[in-house]
């Protein structure tokens, strides 16, 4: 080939490669939205209360141990803004109502914080599962049944819809309610800033069950406590809670089953009180805390 033809050819080339790149890029999107990527589950999505503008080159990025972790450097809350429907009764569609205004108020709050730790840009869509013997796609949950607790995995909160530990709550107990769909959006919290993946790979190599890994548990779990009682202050001071109802979560949360993932009511009752307290994240950090205050 001549001099001049090469010359010729190069640009050619070139322009080739980014109708490639373009046309991939494109199939790899659609293959992304396609619904039937996934296993099929019946859920509702949130989609984010508001977009982020910030490019993904300026996210920061995820701190490499707990202790670390941007989501201890003193996040706030704004006060609470949103309008939470009601729990008219304890019937699946109402319940339904109920939590999908939670999620979407919890985000609102949530969003400004994130986004203060430049963060914002992870924020997933929020799937909500009212389960009926379900099987969620996660590793450390087999299944799920409509009389368990509600919990969090893998940008899900499974909420049960006959929760056995609360069959004696109904409709007037919306509060309790509401406090734990905040406990378990403090978790999806942990998930959007790394902490979650880092502290799951730390109680695999301990082993779930030995009693490092169960400190590790109750570190993420007190952890989501006081991110709930961030909330928790948020929703008092925008009117969405009564200092009646406050007293009520702290109360009932100062009487909880002791076990050793979630931990004593005592420690459950100490992190609810600093975040309430603090409103800020740094109140939260669970992980530079000594044994004796995560027991």
């Amino acid at each position: 080939m001549s001099r001049q033809s090469l010359m010729l050819a190069i640009p050619l080339v070139i322009v080739l490669g980014v109708f490639v790149g373009l046309v991939t890029a494109q199939a790899i999107r659609a293959d992304d939205s396609n619904p039937n990527a996934s296993a099929a589950t019946t859920t509702t999505t949130l989609r984010p209360v508001s977009t982020s503008t910030i490019p993904t080159t300026f996210l920061k990025p995820v701190a490499a141990t707990p202790e670390a972790n941007t989501l201890n450097s003193g996040l706030r809350l704004p006060d609470w803004q949103c309008e939470l429907q009601p729990l008219n009764d304890m019937s699946a569609e109402s319940q339904r109502t109920f939590v999908e205004s939670g999620l979407q108020c919890l985000e609102r709050i949530w969003l400004p914080a994130l986004r203060d730790a430049n963060i914002v840009g992870t924020v997933p869509p929020v799937k909500l599962v009212l389960v009926e013997n379900d099987q969620p796609a996660c590793n450390n949950h087999k299944t799920a049944s409509p009389t368990e607790v509600a919990f969090y995995c893998a940008n899900t909160v499974y909420w049960p819809v006959a929760d056995e530990s609360r069959k004696d709550l109904g409709a007037k107990d919306w509060d309790l309610y509401l406090f734990l769909l905040m406990h378990e959006y403090g978790h999806h919290v942990q998930e959007l800033t790394g902490l979650s993946r880092v502290a799951d790979h730390r109680q695999q190599d301990a082993g779930v069950d030995s009693p490092t890994g169960l400190l590790l548990s109750r570190r993420v779990e007190l952890q989501a406590q006081c991110l709930a009682g961030m909330a928790m202050a948020a929703a008092e001071q925008g009117g969405a809670l009564s200092a009646r109802k406050v007293g009520h979560i702290i109360d009932d949360e100062s009487n909880m089953v002791e076990e050793e993932v979630h931990g004593s009511s005592a420690s459950n009752y100490r992190w609810t009180q600093a975040g309430y307290r603090d409103r800020a994240t740094t109140a939260c950090n669970t992980w530079t805390a000594a044994p004796d205050e995560v027991n």
